[in-house]
């Protein structure tokens, strides 16, 4: 028979530790959580009219047909308002040289109310769109009553790229050459939906530009 000594004794006697089973939660993400607000800017010059892509831009019923993930776009009212401005022509102009000074003109303004629907793996969200159209110059998308985002605004801008040479031969509207500027702000409302769908929108709000870029080729024809 073997006598234990009591050193011995007491590490027998120690309680052997619980294992526990790993657990998991429903949601498994990574931490840290990601962060709710994102922003993305780019400009593109484009082989365009400022007339061409805004038009493009503007046509919220066809987003549906071109663009990322939108799986409908419908517009659900529209009205325009006529705004006064004073437009004085380029020097060298004909206008110029006839000794015109300035001329008033009525830019067209449209606001119009949209719902658009963004679907991606099991997810779909709708939401409404107060979409403003100063004609050629910008559009701007103001989203509502939406579960994902808190805040989504996107903003186009369209900037003329007309030459010295080619001032007062052509309206700058409708010079072939533009800068784009777009920029998409938005914010989810809850870090969960920031997790799920934060890296999703943020590579789809790369893929804007392209996706009208494509899109001003498929009416218009590549340039």
């Amino acid at each position: 028979m073997t006598c234990l000594s009591l050193p011995a004794l007491a590490v027998a006697a120690r309680p052997r530790p619980r294992l526990q089973a790993p657990t998991r939660s429903f949601f498994n993400f990574p931490a840290p959580l990601t962060s709710l607000a994102k922003e993305h800017r780019e400009r593109r010059l484009m082989n365009f009219s400022q007339r061409q892509l805004y038009d493009i831009v503007s046509d919220v019923d066809q987003y549906s047909k071109f663009l990322p993930y939108c799986v409908e776009s419908i517009v659900l009212s529209s009205a325009e308002i006529p705004t006064d401005a004073r437009f004085k022509p380029p020097s060298g102009s004909p206008a110029s040289a006839a000794g015109s000074t300035s001329t008033v003109i009525s830019p067209r303004k449209k606001i119009m109310k949209a719902d658009l629907v963004i679907g991606f793996s099991a997810m779909k969200e709708r939401y409404t769109s107060t979409v403003t159209c100063c004609e050629y110059d910008m559009v701007q998308a103001v989203a509502s009553n939406s579960h994902l985002f808190r805040k989504l605004i996107n903003t186009w801008r369209f900037t003329p790229n007309v030459p010295a040479e080619a001032r007062g031969d052509v309206l700058p509207c409708d010079y072939p050459s533009c800068h784009v500027d777009f920029f998409i702000d938005f914010e989810f409302r809850s870090p969960l939906y920031a997790q799920a769908a934060s890296s999703f929108f943020t590579e789809t709000s790369r893929l804007m530009v392209t996706a009208f870029e494509k899109r001003a080729q498929e009416v218009y024809g590549r340039r």
